[in-house]
């Protein structure tokens, strides 16, 4: 096999959804998801796709979520999905997604408060953040931080919601991401009634006003 003629970087930002990872050489493993089997050098870190190439033993590394490829040790954000280290293969790092909603609130609402900012970095940072698949992601995670967190998370996503409510009216959210603002008044009445943190209610109190 040519493998240097027919090697690609798979390690640009692709997600991977629950990736099991097998022992071909001393040098090479093989990733396998539903959708796609590649033969990765842990030494260089390229890797081919390798559609018919035989799953031999068991796997040395699986991750039940979704995960990313990079080159060392770099737990990160992609979007506004968290990433922490779950295995390393050679070069090659394996992130899963982590769902610490402490975290996660807290990234989304710095992000929230970028599109409200007047400079411009902060606000094109912002606004990258929430374009694309981010507002599904953010819509998601701010639920969940809502009906699991604990007070900083829920505190955290109602000023993310104040925020992204105070820029509804910008013309910058998708279809989907307008559906979903216009029932956060609804969600936040929801929560507000069993809420027994004074903080967290004032948070969305105020998220509130800008309905």
């Amino acid at each position: 096999m040519d493998y240097d003629a027919l090697r690609t970087n798979f390690l640009i930002p692709h997600l991977y959804e629950a990736p099991a990872f097998y022992r071909a050489s001393e040098e090479l493993v093989l990733l396998v998801t539903d959708q796609e089997r590649i033969l990765l050098n842990t030494t260089t870190g390229w890797g081919i796709v390798a559609e018919h190439w035989r799953i031999l033993g068991a796997s040395c590394l699986k991750v039940e979520g979704t995960a990313v490829l990079c080159k060392g040790r770099r737990p990160g954000w992609y979007g506004l999905r968290r990433f922490v280290v779950s295995g390393e293969l050679g070069v090659l790092c394996v992130l899963s997604e982590d769902f610490d909603l402490d975290e996660l609130s807290r990234h989304i609402l710095l992000r929230a408060c970028d599109l409200n900012d007047c400079d411009a970095w902060d606000w094109e940072r912002g606004h990258a953040a929430f374009s694309g698949d981010g507002m599904r992601e953010a819509a998601f995670a701010l639920r969940q931080c809502l009906a699991h967190g604990g007070d900083q998370a829920r505190r955290y996503a109602a000023y993310a919601l104040k925020e992204l409510l105070q820029h509804r009216r910008h013309g910058c959210f998708d279809v989907e991401g307008m559906t979903f603002l216009r029932a956060v008044p609804g969600l936040l009445n929801a929560h507000l009634v069993r809420e027994e943190d004074a903080e967290v209610r004032q948070a969305i109190a105020e998220a509130l006003e800008e309905r």
